[in-house]
């Protein structure tokens, strides 16, 4: 390329390489279609320095024990949420087909969520720093947007 910029004059060099540059650098800005998807925790470990317990569950009103079911919403542009909070934090990026959801501004800790390639299930772990770990598992469905 380098060669047939040589030929031409310093303006249209200028024209032809900032064309380049905004080109490049527009298509790297430019989210791909963003997907949504709603993903709901069928068990859950969480591990301290005390114990280790999973499958938390809550009492129902009729007195038996219900597993707690929590769900978040992915959006692969917007990043993730908890489905009771109306803002979207974090970023997800595609990594080797797994979209990987990461949150660093937590005030405690950092959490990770990764969606399976085949979008069907997916881990979430938080991370405080008291090493202190909560990790979800479950399944995830397309989510309409």
């Amino acid at each position: 390329m380098t060669k047939y910029l040589n030929h031409l004059h310093t303006p249209m060099k200028t024209v032809l390489l900032t064309s380049i540059m905004l080109t490049t650098l527009t298509a790297a800005a430019s989210p791909a279609l963003a997907e949504q998807f709603l993903c709901i925790s069928s068990a859950q470990v969480s591990i301290d320095k005390h114990a280790v317990t999973s499958n938390q569950e809550a009492p129902t009103s009729e007195g038996s024990a219900e597993q707690q079911s929590l769900s978040w919403i992915v959006d692969t542009r917007r990043g993730w949420r908890r489905s009771d909070v109306d803002f979207f934090g974090g970023s997800c990026v595609e990594e080797q087909g797994y979209i990987v959801c990461k949150e660093q501004n937590l005030t405690f800790g950092e959490a990770t969520l990764s969606l399976h390639p085949d979008h069907r299930n997916f881990l979430l772990v938080y991370m405080d720093y008291g090493l202190d770990a909560l990790a979800f598992v479950g399944s995830c469905s397309k989510y309409p947007n």
